[in-house]
């Protein structure tokens, strides 16, 4: 019985822009959408 072992190398895109989006959670269109209004508001 030959057993191989298979790695798969892979990369995940990390935003410097967003703060609070972690390549580790999920980024929802709501998250977005929040982050959004609350630098209009900050800007004003």
């Amino acid at each position: 019985m030959d057993k191989t072992l298979s790695i798969r190398l892979g990369y995940v895109a990390m935003s410097v822009i967003l703060s609070n989006a972690s390549p580790s959670q999920t980024m929802t269109v709501k998250q977005y959408e929040q982050i959004t209004i609350r630098k209009q508001v900050l800007d004003g």
